[in-house]
């Protein structure tokens, strides 16, 4: 395929948003493949050919054919790719499958080529389709309730729960346990938020709440995690967090080659040393002179932490939105096949009042599953949920239990709602 051909196919097949221009100078040639060969383009690629037409004012007399050869041309891609769209559809048996029936049907009856024999291809298709996700239902409820029947709790391999306090970061104590789970180093939290800033903001505010695990962990790879022991979230007042914070700030926002008085960088060093242990007055100077802003973080982390760990292999990530509706996939399934694994899932919620937490806290937030158990009294899986606000489970949610800052929430309510999950496992070579 030529690369104007290929340009008019991407115009055309990049949500129907047509450039004109490029449509009408590739028309041509699109038109030529589309009566010589067909099978070389793909029916999605041509679905609003037609109406592409109108938008772009072009009248079909002026590039050599009709309306009539056009939907004859449109027909004639589309029943050569029925086969294909079938075949995937016998293969995969995605619940989406339902949605390209109907529209491949109503494709067909608009181009006058619908009839009896497409009407039984219909239902067979659409028959075999009904049974295979029965068919997937029913072994993902009968996985759930074997799986959860074996107890798994990991809670017992990760550090004491953590507090986060009156800053949102809990996004850091999830990225934490993770990356713990997955390599044993016990990282701060405090170092993945302060890497995660730095490097997704141009002009960063260190005050600011609120991220995502995946990327924040990401966010550290070359850099390096400085270990709890070296930068203990839970031993820092939020008061002088806050001071800490505000000083990386304003740095920050200075730029690069500034040149501050000792009076404000004495301030900056009193702030700072609450986060960076033993950083003298000289190391910040030091730090100020030749390195760039948007390394501070890095720099810093390198003078102050003696025991910086560094991963052996890069991680990768596997993402997931729940409901799903593209692939319908099942949450309490999936997250079972991880636990079985021996992993934890990185969870973030968009919100927390289905818990009946209806503060501030009660908006999106982050947590790690770390286990499951099977509640003999509601006869439901629960799964064990590690959360970052303290011990005492001050916040009780409704519909769950807490105990030592880990709820346990049953998989049925969890499932209902808007969440995004994450996993992590050594990248292959």
């Amino acid at each position: 395929m030529n690369a104007l051909l290929m340009i008019i196919i991407l115009t055309l097949s990049s949500a129907y948003a047509v450039n004109c221009d490029e449509f009408r100078t590739g028309l041509p040639a699109l038109l030529h493949t589309l009566r010589t060969n067909p099978e070389n383009v793909e029916f999605g690629d041509i679905q609003e050919l037609e109406a592409s037409f109108s938008s772009c004012d072009i009248k079909f007399e002026d590039v050599g054919t009709t309306r009539m050869e056009v939907k004859q041309l449109h027909g004639k891609v589309l029943v050569q790719q029925i086969p294909k769209i079938f075949d995937s559809i016998r293969t995969k048996g995605k619940h989406s499958s339902r949605d390209t029936i109907i529209i491949v049907r109503n494709f067909l009856i608009q181009d006058n080529l619908y009839n009896s024999e497409w009407e039984q291809q219909f239902l067979s298709i659409s028959n075999d389709l009904e049974k295979r996700i029965l068919q997937l239902e029913s072994d993902r409820r009968a996985h759930v309730q074997e799986s959860c029947r074996t107890p798994r709790d990991l809670s017992q391999r990760l550090p004491p729960v953590r507090d986060q306090g009156s800053i949102g970061w809990c996004y850091s104590h999830a990225a934490a346990d993770l990356v713990f789970l997955e390599t044993g180093i016990d990282v701060s939290p405090l170092d993945i938020a302060l890497n995660y800033i730095e490097k997704t903001n141009s002009t960063p505010d260190f005050n600011n709440d609120g991220g995502l695990i995946a990327e924040a962990i990401r966010a550290c790879e070359g850099r390096g995690f400085c270990p709890s022991s070296e930068m203990d979230y839970s031993q820092t007042k939020t008061e002088d967090l806050r001071s800490a914070l505000k000083a990386l700030t304003e740095i920050e926002s200075l730029g690069e080659g500034f040149v501050s008085d000792d009076t404000q960088i004495c301030e900056w060093q009193a702030s700072l040393s609450n986060i960076y242990k033993d950083l003298s007055i000289d190391q910040l100077k030091d730090i100020l002179l030749r390195v760039a802003t948007d390394d501070l973080v890095d720099e810093l982390r390198k003078t102050s932490c003696e025991a910086r760990a560094t991963l052996t292999r890069p991680l990768e990530f596997n993402v997931d939105w729940f409901p799903d509706n593209e692939y319908q996939k099942d949450f309490e399934d999936e997250v079972l096949t991880v636990l079985e694994n021996d992993k934890a899932v990185g969870v973030e919620f968009q919100d927390l009042r289905f818990l009946g937490i209806n503060t501030e806290r009660g908006k999106g937030h982050a947590m790690t599953i770390v286990g499951n158990v099977f509640n003999e009294e509601t006869r439901q899986c629960d799964f064990i949920i590690r959360n970052s606000w303290g011990k005492d489970c001050m916040f009780q949610p409704v519909a769950a239990n807490c105990k030592d800052g880990y709820w346990h929430i049953p998989s049925s309510v969890l499932k209902e709602q808007r969440i995004r999950t994450i996993t992590v496992k050594p990248a292959m070579n």
